[in-house]
């Protein structure tokens, strides 16, 4: 049973820190959400996640986007080439050990943010990756 509906505790819920109003994007800007925070919020415990702030990458920052390399799906710095693929997985299987262990019952991501990618997350080069597939922590590959 969950935790929340058997102590009567709001909800414990991940959330993109961006969509609370935290300035934590490429920009050093947020996308602030008013129904999550303003309607919803009252109602449930957030768990804010910035993937990329967590990292250490900093605000601002270069963006990063999903890229096809050899193959494989690599999360990359577009102007410069740098790879983050490594780091980000290896903080992501840290993390996701984080948070399962606060029992989130759920999670608000946003939408297109290559770090929070879903299953219908695509590529720059327009594949389509089946990361609904993935194992928490695993790297992203393409899918095939």
């Amino acid at each position: 049973m969950s935790r929340w509906l058997a102590d009567e505790t709001p909800p414990r819920v991940g959330v993109s820190a961006c969509l609370l109003g935290r300035e934590v994007r490429h920009d050093g800007g947020h996308k602030r959400d008013s129904f999550l925070v303003d309607v919803l919020g009252p109602h449930v415990e957030w768990v804010p996640v910035c993937p990329e702030v967590e990292l250490g990458m900093g605000v601002p920052r270069p963006p990063i986007r999903i890229e096809e390399r050899a193959g494989e799906l690599r999360l990359l710095e577009p102007r410069s080439g740098a790879d983050q693929t490594r780091a980000m997985t290896r903080f992501a299987a840290r993390r996701v050990r984080e948070l399962e262990r606060l029992g989130l019952c759920g999670y608000v991501l946003k939408k297109d943010s290559p770090s929070a990618a879903s299953s219908r997350r695509r590529c720059s080069s327009a594949c389509p990756p089946c990361l609904s597939k993935r194992r928490a922590g695993s790297p992203i590959r393409r899918c095939g």
